[in-house]
């Protein structure tokens, strides 16, 4: 079991999630109910909240509207054809690089470039410039495989047990969270403790389990849709296991990962490491209960019963 500190702060998650939907719908990224009531069912205000239960509010609702926006997104792309998605993410990736060229006219841009222009925007305004080039090199590294997830789903490509880990890393978003709680918290590490050997071997432990997480509750729906990025799928495909024997294999995985990062986490090997510990274990077990409660990858009418990601 993961071992965290505090109370959770739930009376912050509706008030994070009520000014995301504010910020959200203002940006045109919200046209319609269904897509409202499928915001409400994701509640990524209760994410930023249990993820961060001794933050401040301005923290987890800057880490709400980003995570609302990641999820708008993702879903915009899912109703357009892969072959589509290359000049939106190009236009993403040109404003991570300050190239304001995509956002220029405001009138011809997409609006979910615009959307994150001004998100990004608000969010690295104030930060150091270290701290900013962090944080771009991360998003940048995101588009880049947001875009080759596209390719390969065009491509029908095979990936295997090993690849598909290595792409789910980054498209967990972890380090990008990491970077918004850091730098609204103060907390922003020096880049000689990010790239500690001790710390990316924890981020990657975090990674994995709350990508696996993601991916244990969301895999009936994705194989619905012709999805190939999830490691149940993966699984089943490369070893030919049954759906529901390949899903309790991820279950045996994650708790496999969750005992190394606990013994990780255990022994910080400087002082400047030992708060990551206790924020990393809070964003993980805090992403596991959002996994298990959130009604985003699941029908109506089963979003009050808890599934098997939010057990610990």
């Amino acid at each position: 079991m993961l071992r965290t500190s505090g109370a959770y702060p739930e009376r912050l998650a509706a008030a994070a999630d009520r000014r995301a939907l504010d910020w959200c719908t203002a940006a045109g990224l919200v046209p319609d109910e269904r897509t409202a009531e499928r915001f409400r069912r994701t509640r990524s205000g209760a994410l930023a909240a249990y993820a961060n239960p001794r933050a401040a509010a301005v923290t987890v609702d800057s880490l709400a509207t980003w995570h609302a926006f990641a999820c708008l997104l993702d879903d915009h792309l899912d109703t357009r054809a892969d072959a589509d998605h290359g000049q939106l993410l190009s236009g993403l990736a040109a404003v991570t690089a300050g190239d304001r060229r995509p956002v220029a006219d405001p009138d011809s841009a997409p609006r979910h470039v615009l959307a994150f222009d001004d998100l990004w925007s608000r969010t690295t305004r104030s930060m150091s410039d270290p701290v900013h080039e962090r944080f771009s090199r991360h998003w940048g590294e995101y588009w880049r495989t947001l875009g080759s997830e596209s390719l390969q789903r065009r491509d029908r490509a095979r990936l295997s047990v090993e690849e598909y880990i290595r792409v789910r890393r980054i498209t967990t978003a972890s380090r990008e969270a990491v970077d918004i709680t850091d730098h609204f918290e103060q907390r922003s590490l020096p880049d000689e403790l990010f790239g500690h050997p001790w710390h990316r071997e924890l981020l990657e432990c975090a990674e994995d389990i709350v990508g696996w997480a993601n991916d244990l509750v969301s895999w009936r729906q994705e194989a619905d849709g012709g999805e190939v990025h999830n490691l149940v799928l993966v699984i089943a495909r490369t070893t030919g296991r049954p759906h529901e024997r390949a899903a309790e294999e991820v279950r045996g995985l994650i708790e496999e990962r969750v005992r190394h990062f606990e013994r990780l986490a255990d022994r910080p090997p400087h002082p400047g490491l030992t708060q990551r510990a206790v924020s990393l274990r809070n964003w993980v077990r805090g992403y596991r209960r959002w996994a298990g409660e959130s009604g985003r990858y699941r029908r109506a009418a089963d979003c009050g019963r808890p599934t098997a990601a939010a057990s610990e």
